[in-house]
Formats: structure tokens, sequence, C-alpha cells
């Protein structure tokens, strides 16, 4: 082949594809694949890849796009639920994990300048592996995923000030202040162009092109934007991907944001398998063959200061021991911006010391997504260990009725409802912004975490009749519905769920009833489309109450439901229920029930009848009708029409 570097590519692309489906059968990480797909394809192995440094190249295209979209995803209404654990818990960690590893460092005489630059890209953590895993996994949306995603953006953040320090690190004790200070002046300059065009143009020329181009020009458009500014920051002396990041970020409070990302992610997605390919095409085998122990006890010690440093501070701002392992456990690697670090610092780094990061880098990537898989089922299994389920009676705090776990827009509404009703609720919510905008409504809430027994003994689970999860977050959900039933046997449990297959589980675990919104969402659906169509309210009251035992008793038993139910089906389908008005002129004013012969002349039932406002049900025979009653009646369509024409007037 006359092309090389396409040789390369096809070569690369043809054996992911078995590699990854392999890894997608036995339910691993698609990036943990890309890795070692690249370290046996990689020169330093099986050598099936020439042009190494052309793919490096290429895959640069594909930081640039990642660090873009993550710019898009880095949006501050997301995460402003948490923004104080976020912003503080980023910049503890960032500052201690620094510290430690330049301690660590000069303890092993390396030199103030790589000791520091070993302090950066140890503190960095990877993005792209934690957003991939959580996604897959579909905990993105769950406390600990919108924390852990936070801190790790604040990290990207925190690399602009680490690029503009590198070229005094890089150039030793002589440095010349004055070309420094220039360079920094020079990295800032190029910094604010990219967010004045990507806050101020971009929006311009995203309406134009949207406008007069169509999707194929906005298409161009996007990619145009993503490359163009890493090749802005790049002519300041800065990192390509820098400037991507940057104009994401900007790009994010934008009307267009949702539809940049959809169309930037199938770039996205080739070209950031290219980058972890070439991640792994860097590491050379035989450098972990030869030093095996140095390798995996300095990446078992780098997991270990990321997680010790920053558990305690999740813990101290959280107060939530599950949370502090999650997020711990969530930054535990070395990531992708610490690359991008290491390669724009030259050759500070050695060729033992560049080794040894890679192979520590890819080491922890590979772990992290297996131990974020892991770490779940661990805090059950822990959490689980010498619980008991004795009521004490000097446990049991606040009597009411239902305890609400989680205060988003479902538990709120419930809290509404409750409210109205006069019903005794406490709620309980692990975010604490959550907790003190409930307080100021006057809401009974409290800060703790459900998948902790003493948090729910706390919040009075002796003392309560029903348990409703409204969280989003699935594990800790499982957790916590197995923690209160192994607590309370008696209390009613009543689980909010996403997707039906979770149904099964959590019956398993003990919930009494499972509402899947994918179900729900269904039901509601064809509810508004038959509602539309003018069917009749009736049947479409009976309609849903079928699908829905339907549907759960599938769920349940995992068979159709049996030929009753069509039977049941048959027969409700032949009645609706209406509301009728007895018109001022009605023939019907001032007679009873019993002198119409409503019934026999026309089939319906009278079910309920409404007088000023006031309601009766099931009113007898000796009910006179007035001009203005209204009636809630119970027959089949021609039944119906039957009784509208008699109290309308009839000829006869």
């Amino acid at each position: 082949m006359n092309f090389p570097l396409l040789r390369d590519i096809v070569v690369l692309l043809a054996v992911s594809i078995p590699a990854i489906l392999a890894f997608r059968a036995l339910r691993l990480p698609s990036l943990a694949g890309y890795l070692l797909v690249g370290i046996i394809a990689g020169p330093h192995a099986l050598g099936l890849v020439r042009e190494t440094e052309a793919v490096e190249r290429l895959s640069e295209v594909g930081v640039v796009l990642l660090l873009f979209t993550l710019g898009l995803e880095f949006s501050p209404a997301r995460f402003s639920a948490q923004k104080r654990a976020i912003v503080f818990g980023a910049g503890f960690q960032l500052a201690l994990t620094t510290l430690v590893v330049f301690a660590i460092a000069k303890s092993f005489g390396v030199s103030t300048p790589v000791a520091i630059l070993l302090g950066f890209l140890g503190t960095m953590s990877s993005t792209a592996f934690v957003l991939k895993a959580y996604q897959e996994s579909r905990q993105l949306e769950s406390p600990h995923g919108t924390l852990a995603l936070g801190v790790l953006l604040m990290q990207d953040l925190a690399v602009i000030p680490m690029m503009l320090l590198l070229p005094a690190l890089s150039s030793g004790d002589g440095a010349d202040v004055t070309a420094l200070g220039l360079g920094i002046v020079k990295g800032i300059a190029g910094i604010a162009l990219v967010l004045l065009l990507a806050r101020y143009a971009f929006p311009w020329a995203a309406h134009l092109v949207v406008k007069f181009g169509g999707r194929e020009l906005f298409i161009l458009f996007v990619v145009c934007v993503a490359l163009g500014s890493a090749a802005l920051t790049e002519s300041f002396g800065l990192s390509l991907s820098l400037g991507a990041f940057v104009a994401g970020l900007f790009i994010a409070e934008s009307d267009f944001s949702h539809q940049v990302i959809a169309e930037v992610v199938p770039f996205r997605e080739v070209f950031n398998a290219l980058f972890f390919l070439s991640v792994g095409m860097l590491l050379q085998p035989g450098f972990v063959a030869e030093q095996p122990w140095l390798v995996f006890s300095v990446g078992i010690a780098v997991v270990l200061v990321k997680f010790a440093v920053m558990a305690p501070i999740v813990l101290y701002l959280t107060q939530s021991k599950r949370l502090a392992v999650l997020v711990g456990i969530a930054v535990a690697q070395v990531g992708e911006f610490s690359f991008i670090v290491a390669h724009q610092a030259g050759e500070m780094l050695t060729h033992t010391e560049e080794q040894l990061f890679y192979a520590v880098t890819v080491l922890t990537m590979f772990a992290t997504p297996f131990l974020l898989q892991a770490a779940p089922r661990i805090l059950i299994r822990f959490g689980a260990r010498g619980q008991l389920a004795e009521r004490r009676g000097d446990e049991k705090r606040g009597a009411h009725d239902v305890l609400i776990i989680g205060f988003g827009h479902c538990g709120q509404q419930l809290a509404q409802v409750l409210t109205a009703c006069g019903i005794r609720y406490t709620v309980l919510d692990l975010n604490a912004d959550s907790v003190k905008r409930g307080r100021k409504l006057g809401i009974p809430i409290q800060f703790g975490d459900a998948s902790s027994r003493e948090t729910l003994i706390h919040a009075g689970l002796w003392s309560t009749k029903v348990v409703v999860f409204a969280m989003s977050d699935p594990q800790a959900t499982r957790h916590s519905v197995a923690l209160v039933r192994n607590l309370a046997p008696n209390v009613h449990v009543v689980v909010r769920t996403r997707f039906i297959r979770e149904v099964d589980e959590l019956l398993r675990l003990g919930a009494d009833q499972v509402i899947p919104e994918e179900f729900e969402t269904s039901i509601e659906i064809f509810s508004r489309v038959l509602q539309h169509l003018h069917v009749p309210r009736g049947n479409i009251v009976v309609q849903a109450e079928l699908m829905r035992r339907e549907g759960y008793h599938v769920l349940r038993t995992g068979t159709a439901p049996t030929r009753s139910l069509d039977a049941v089906r048959e027969l409700l389908a032949l009645t609706q229920v209406e509301i009728e008005r007895v018109p001022d002129s009605s023939p019907a004013a001032g007679k009873t029930l019993a002198e119409l012969e409503l019934r026999a002349r026309t089939g319906v039932s009278v079910i309920a009848a409404v007088r000023d406002g006031v309601a009766s049900a099931s009113p007898g025979p000796e009910l006179r009708l007035a001009a203005g009653d209204v009636l809630v009646i119970v027959g089949s369509h021609a039944q119906i029409e039957a009784c509208r024409t008699l109290l309308h007037g009839s000829p006869s």
C-alpha cells in the first residue's frame, strides 16, 4: 500500500473491532480495550503499526474533539446543586495531591522542576474514562456521578495555569524572568481571544450558518470551530487541546450547545479511539517486563495516594461515606491531560521516567473502569455486615407516615401533594444545597445518606408506614431498598426507577411497588394520543389500567396475562364513563330517577351526582333531578347516547 498511514489506521481499526466486541460481551469497558489493542499492536510488541508518529498526530485531533465536547459538558447550571463540594473538593484535591507527589519525588532525589512536573502529572485524572464508564453504567446523573464529573472538569480547568508555568519549569533555574512573563502574558492573551470569539462571534456565526446553510454546513462549521480554536491557542504557545476545551466551555452556554454535541460526537468517537490506541502504543511492554514490581508498586501507590487525598475531602464536604468512597475511586488514576502536559514539557523527563509515567498511566487507566464497577458491590457487602433488624424504642425519631428519599423533581411533587393532603412526611436527601433550599420552603427535610443504617433510623424509619425512593442513583437505590427491608420488614416500599429491566431486582430486594418511568411514560404517551383523537376519557382510563396490569404482570412473572384478562378487556371496552349536565330546559328536571326509569329506558347507571359543588356517590332512585345537576354515568356508547337524548329532550 502506497499510503502507510492509511494502512496503519485500517490495521488498528480492524484489530480493535473484534477486541471491543469481546470486551463488550464480557461487559468490560471499551476504552480499556483500546489501550490493550494499542499495546499489542504497537511498535514495541507485534509491530503491526509502522507510522506511529503519524497515528499520534492524527490522534491529537481526537483529543481536541474530546476536550471540546468535555468543555460543552461543563454547564454551570448542571453542577449548581453541588458547586460548593465541586469547587472546594477539586481545589483541595489539586493542591494536596500536587504537594504529596512533589514531596515523594523529592525524597527520591528528583530535581525541584521535575518534582513539580510530576506533581502536575499525578494530580490530573481521566475525565474521558470516568465519563465513559458512568455513561455505560447510567450513573452520570447520580450524586456521586455529578460530583465526580464536576471535580474532574475542574481538574481540566486547572491545566490552564499548569501550561502557563511549564516554560519556567523546563528552562530550569536560569529562567529568563522577562521571557517567562511575556510567555504568560501571551498565553493569557490567546485564551482571552478564544473566549471572546466563543462568547460573541460563535452565536452570531452559528445563527447565520443554521439559517442559510443547513445541517451539512453546520457540521463543517462546528468542526472548524473546534480545530480552529485549538490552532489559535497553539499559535500563542499553548497546547492544541487547551483552546478547544476553553472554546467548548463558553459555547456550552449558547443556544446551539446540544446540537453541537450531537454533530461532534461521531467524529469524537473515532478519533478518541485513535487517541487511546496511540496511548497504548507509547508503552514499551519490555520496560514493564524488566521492572514489574516498580511499575505495579508505583501504580498502586498513585491510586492509594489519590484516593486517600480525595475521599476525606468529600467526606468532610458531604458527610457521606458512600460518596467519599465512590468519588475517591473515580479520581484515583492518571488522566489524558497528563499526557498533554508531559508532551508540552518536552525533554524534562528521562527515558526511564517517561516510560514509568506511561506504564503507570496505562495501568491506572486500565484499572479504573473495573474499580468503578466493583466499588458499589464492595460498599453493599461492607454495609450489609453486622446490620441488625431489632426495633429499639429509644431509637425511634420523628413520627410521620411517609419517608421520601430524594428531593429531586419527583420528591418535590410528592411532598407538595402530601402537604396539601395533610399527611405527615420527612424527606431525606444527600445534597446539602437541596436540603438548605427545602428548609427555606418549610419542608421537613434532613441531610443524610439513605444507604446508611444510622441515617435511616435517625430519620424515623421505624415510625414510617411508607418509604418512597425518588433517587436517581440505581446502585444506591438497590442497596437502600435492601437495607430498608432488612430494618423494617413491615414498611411499604415504593420505588421510582428509570428502566423496566430494573424492576425484577428491586422487587427481589424487597420493594412492594416499582414504578418504571420508561413504562409509565409509554402509557402517558398513548393516553395523550387517544385524548387528542377524542376517545372518551373513561375508555382511556380503562385502557391505561389494562396496559398497566398486563405490563406489570409480565414484569413480575415473565409470562403473558391470562385469557380472563382478555375477557375483562372486551367487557370494559364496551363501557365508558361520561359526565352529563342536566340542561335548563330538560324534560327530566323535577323528576326522580325512578320516575324517569333511566336505567330501564337507556341502560346507563348513575354512579354519582353533583349539585351546587356537593357530590353524592351512588344516588338512589329517589334522587330528584334539577337543572344544572351533573351526572356521572356508566354505559356503552349507544346507552350513553340514549341517555343524552333523554336528558336533552326526546320525541317519545
